[in-house]
């Protein structure tokens, strides 16, 4: 009995013992496996270091507790290559980032703008990387997990390139968006050409910034090599580019250029978890690569001392040259740093090549910051003069387009037309025409811009074209009134009539209720017709035609100028007189024949011209007081309510349109003041040099650095700020009129705070180095073209 009771607790306790032994090997099992998974997901660790907060260094990044990373399975998931039951939905390669295009970072005293560090880039949004994985399992069932996780690698070797363009916040500044992202595409796009051909990763564009890498995503030993020629690549093709791009979109183009940045180092690369993801590269030598970049100078390639000691190694020591002062780099202390060799733009023959190192080192040896003969030393003025011809040409075809198009009759009579009302034009009807007001065309309809459907006349064209080169030659070699800026007005008006276009637009094709609005919807149909458009820019192109010195220099002298015009807004009428006859010489008959189709077209055209170009002549009283009592008058009509019939509306639309029209062409004609504060210092700089070389030759009363700086801010706020803000009580123009105003009231802040120490600058400049300055441009001249690479300064900027 007692046997048979052991047997059977013995097999009980066998049975259950077995069991218990199973759960636990089935337990130390998957504890193996679970430990051994969390070892294959352990992150490579990027170095900590103490450095700035801005830092973009990152930590191994958590999840659930725990540190996740796919180092072993991301060169798969970039490469498109995954396992027979894993399916991701990440692209097959690190998907370049989205051209993030517009606005750069404030530009700082020593390289003409400073690019703050890359990392700041607020408002960037990335999207959360998901992993879809499969499971087959041994009953032939499947099951899938979504997870998110972060796809990242370490890569030891790398070349970081950072290249910005030296000017842009200023030149965006007076320009509309499209003309922005025109500049942006032109240049990024041929940089993404050469980098695939080069075999350079794209990384992203940050404002105005490109980024590019090499050694990622595959390891490239000579990847310092690859990046320098990639480098001198950019920096020949952005030079060519912005020469081009000039005759489109307009005056200042040719000035912008390129500073380059280039680091090497380890870098951590990766999809970063968030909405809208896209590849992007962290750690220090981003941050290096950064700074090397804000410590460069305009069209010169700047090196690390780690990318600089890779080149000599590769046996490339004759590519760099070691910068004589160390550069302080926030976060870094000082770095030594070195530049990178140019041979200059392919297109420039031997002979001026060999010529570039005399005259930099001529220009040390005297002294002389080569900034002060750009003019004459950099670029070819001729080549320069005639970009801009072309950029004006363009514009004004487009225009001469819309007027053909807005004609509902036909032609034959024109130059019956012009040649009967031509002789009722001369020198002495100037004055009175000025007086007198504006007879604008009716507003015009169009759904779509019509110039694809019309083409002009090839004579037509040349006529065009030759027409404008005659006016580019009939602007004197001054520093300040010249034909650049003559350009840089047409610019702005051009800019300010798609404001009036824009506004047009908003009020719709119902007439308002409310007869201010109704009043300005009449005012920007009148200035927005074609006709219009085509002598506002005509006019303010013509504006300072043959000027040589100010009115009351002319006075003074007794000129044969001021006694024609009777000491009354001489030069002022003198352009008008003189591009009128130039329009009307025989050998523009047929470009006549196009623009002039009617009488009205041809007395809209004249009226427009004279009134326009006489409100530039700002210190005639007596036109300023008749300016002002008009506008008063405007005024009081509007808010009288619509006590006139149609007809009566349409009389007081003209007279605020004309009013509009001078101030337009007010605010244009000094547009640097109501621009970006390095417009305004560019322009600033080059009419104090003119004056003070005036008073040096003896065409100037007074020497201008006795007033410069009380005569700047009278200016501002007996002149400039008054016109923005009469811009704005236009009602038309929307927000360019608050940014003209704003800008104004800055740049008289700015030049409040440095204007005296701003006016010392120009007299030593220009007091004691003019003469050498002058010699040295008249040699240079005989230089075919000098390109953009003479050392500016050599080592110090």
């Amino acid at each position: 009995m007692y046997y048979i009771l052991f047997v059977f607790f013995m097999s009980v306790g066998l049975y259950f013992g077995s069991i218990a032994l199973a759960l636990v090997i089935l337990l130390g099992l998957a504890f193996l496996f679970y430990d051994k998974g969390n070892a294959n997901d352990t992150i490579v660790p990027s170095s900590d270091d103490d450095d700035d907060d801005d830092d973009v260094s990152h930590q191994p990044i958590q999840q659930q507790g725990r540190s996740t990373n796919l180092s072993k399975v991301d060169n798969g998931i970039l490469n498109g290559r995954t396992s027979d039951t894993t399916r991701t939905t990440l692209p097959p390669t690190p998907p370049p980032p989205s051209a993030r295009k517009g606005g750069s970072d404030e530009e700082n005293n020593n390289n003409e703008n400073e690019n703050d560090d890359f990392e700041d880039d607020d408002g960037v949004s990335i999207v959360t990387p998901t992993i879809t994985a499969t499971t087959n399992h041994r009953d032939n069932t499947t099951s899938s997990t979504t997870t998110t996780a972060a796809v990242a690698e370490y890569f030891p070797s790398t070349t970081i390139l950072f290249a910005d363009i030296v000017g842009f916040t200023a030149w965006s500044s007076i320009r509309d968006p499209y003309q922005v992202f025109t500049l942006l595409e032109t240049i990024y796009d041929a940089f993404d050409s050469m980098a695939e051909q080069k075999s350079v990763f794209k990384v992203e564009t940050i404002g105005d910034c490109w980024v590019g890498a090499t050694g990622i995503p595959q390891p490239q030993k000579d990847h310092a090599v690859i990046m320098a020629t990639f480098s001198r690549r950019c920096l020949d093709k952005v030079l060519t580019l912005l020469g081009e791009l000039e005759e489109t979109l307009g005056p200042g183009t040719s000035d912008l250029g390129m500073r380059f940045g280039l680091h090497s180092g380890p870098i951590i690369g990766g999809m970063l978890r968030g909405s809208k993801c896209r590849y992007q590269l962290f750690g220090d030598t981003m941050n290096v690569a950064s700074r090397i970049e804000s410590t460069s100078a305009k069209n010169k390639i700047h090196l690390s001392e780690q990318t600089a000691d890779l080149l000599m190694s590769a046996g490339k020591g004759d590519w760099i040259e070691r910068r004589n002062r160390k550069i302080v780099a926030k976060g870094k202390g000082e770095l030594q740093t070195f530049w990178l060799t140019t041979d200059g733009p392919k297109h420039l023959s031997p002979q001026v090549k060999m010529a570039l190192p005399a005259i930099s080192k001529f220009l040390q040896k005297a002294k002389i910051e080569p900034a002060f003969c750009e003019k004459k030393i950099v670029g070819d003025v001729k080549g320069r003069v005639e970009r801009l011809v072309d950029y004006n040409v363009k514009v004004m075809e487009r225009l001469l387009k819309r007027v053909t198009a807005s004609r509902r009759h036909s032609h034959g009579e024109a130059l019956f037309f012009v040649e009967q009302v031509v002789a009722s034009y001369s020198p002495e009807t100037i004055l009175k025409e000025a007086q007198e007001g504006v007879a604008f065309m009716p507003g015009w309809k169009r759904d779509n811009d019509p110039t694809d459907d019309v083409d002009l006349e090839q004579v037509v064209t040349r006529q065009l074209h030759l027409l404008v080169s005659k006016i580019a030659e009939s602007y004197r070699d001054l520093p300040f009134h010249c034909f650049e800026h003559a350009s840089h007005t047409t610019l702005s008006v051009t800019k300010l009539l798609a404001s009036l276009e824009a506004t047009l637009a908003a009020f719709g094709s119902q007439d308002t209720e409310n007869w201010e609005n109704r009043v300005n919807k009449r005012v920007c149909e009148m200035l927005t017709h074609p006709m219009s458009q085509f002598t506002l820019f005509f006019a303010s192109m013509i504006h300072d035609a043959e000027y040589e010195v100010p009115n009351f220099q002319l006075v003074k002298e007794g000129s044969d100028i001021a006694k024609t015009y009777k000491n009354k807004s001489c030069a002022e009428q003198n352009s008008i007189h003189s591009a009128w006859k130039l329009l009307m010489q025989p050998c523009f008959r047929e470009l006549r024949a196009c623009l002039f189709q009617s009488r009205e077209e041809l007395q809209l055209f004249r009226s427009l011209l004279v009134k326009s170009v006489m409100a530039t002549d700002i210190w005639d009283m007596e036109h300023v007081s008749a300016r002002e009592c008009r506008w008063e008058q405007v005024l009081d009509a509007l808010q009288q309510g619509p006590e006139a019939d149609e007809k009566g509306m349409d009389e007081l639309a003209a007279r605020k349109a004309a009013l509009v029209a001078e101030y337009l062409i007010q605010i244009s004609d000094v547009s640097h003041t109501t621009q970006h504060s390095k417009v305004y210092e560019k322009w600033n700089k080059l009419l104090f040099k003119e004056m003070f070389l005036g008073y040096k030759t003896g065409r100037g009363s007074s020497n201008p650095t006795d007033n410069w700086y009380n005569g700047e801010l009278k200016f501002f706020d007996g002149h400039v700020i008054p016109l923005a803000k009469r811009l704005c009580e236009c009602h038309v123009f929307r927000a360019s009129a608050e940014i003209c105003l704003t800008n104004a009231i800055n740049n008289r802040r700015r030049w409040e705070e440095k204007g005296n120490s701003t006016v010392q600058e120009y007299l030593t400049l220009y007091d004691t180095k003019s003469a050498i300055a002058t010699s040295i441009s008249d040699q240079v001249r005989r230089v075919p073209s000098i390109c953009s690479h003479v050392k500016q300064g050599e080592e110090e900027n």
